[in-house]
């Protein structure tokens, strides 16, 4: 399954040039294909926001064949402690695991947006949703990042998936990474390599890391071809901080 080009002309009213997402949408598409996240998180509403929900439409359509194809297999399934040989699991669906299965797959997009940024295209998503019939897996919250956690149905969380498309990397990283879905969420921001400020991030990222190696991973992305907005950075939380073998606050990988 593939966007098509109706899809690209439907959501090109919401690209603002300077947001610089043009290449990350589709990335974030496939990413959440990939990674097929039960809650996906998105800070600051826009370009990108159809493309993860579009994303988590595709996902839920595989899931659901995924599972009527594996319940057709007709052979002995680890509920009755069978062996899974290689060639049962190279049958359609190919390596589909019953665990997954087990429960039907219901993704929902949360998206986060106080609407204070004048040139975001965040007001014109929500009838572009629905124009593109995505509006059912979204849930719009009217919020600043600051406010998350009181604004934020608890039910809601935690997250698997999270896009930060806002200048509220750090915040989100020091206050918010609570909501990231332990162990396996992923955490991805925009543009923070090449400013002296997201430089600075992505440095007290890597302190975090340093001090606690078994919490988290960091991978950058960088399009070079670009002067501005050419990043995106990847935060994978490998564990939590209580269960982490080296305990100690975020605050002390910054002194």
């Amino acid at each position: 399954m593939t966007l098509e080009s109706s899809f690209y002309d439907a959501t090109a009213p919401l690209y603002v040039a300077a947001m610089g997402t043009e290449l990350v949408a589709p990335l974030l598409y496939d990413l959440a294909r990939l990674t097929r996240p039960q809650r996906l998180l998105e800070v600051g509403m826009g370009y990108t926001t159809p493309f993860l929900a579009r994303a988590l439409h595709d996902a839920r359509i595989d899931a659901y064949a995924e599972a009527k194809a594996l319940a057709t297999k007709g052979i002995p399934t680890p509920a009755s402690r069978a062996k899974l040989n290689d060639k049962w699991l190279e049958r359609h669906p190919t390596f589909a695991s019953p665990a997954f299965h087990a429960a039907p797959y219901e993704p929902q997009l949360v998206v986060l947006d106080d609407f204070s940024v004048e040139r975001s295209s965040a007001t014109s998503v929500l009838p572009i949703l629905k124009s593109l019939e995505l509006d059912d897996l979204v849930v719009p919250v009217h919020s600043s990042l600051q406010d998350i956690h009181t604004s934020l149905d608890p039910k809601l969380t935690p997250f698997d998936f999270v896009w930060v498309d806002a200048w509220a990397c750090l915040y989100f990283f020091e206050n918010c990474w609570d909501l990231v879905s332990d162990p396996g969420g992923i955490a991805l921001f925009h543009y923070l390599i090449g400013y002296e400020e997201g430089d600075a991030i992505i440095d007290y990222m890597k302190a975090t890391q340093q001090m606690h190696p078994d919490e988290l991973e960091i991978l950058s992305l960088i399009e070079p071809h670009k002067l501005r907005q050419n990043s995106l950075t990847l935060v994978r939380r490998i564990a939590s901080r209580g269960n982490s073998k080296t305990s100690r606050s975020t605050g002390d990988a910054a002194s």
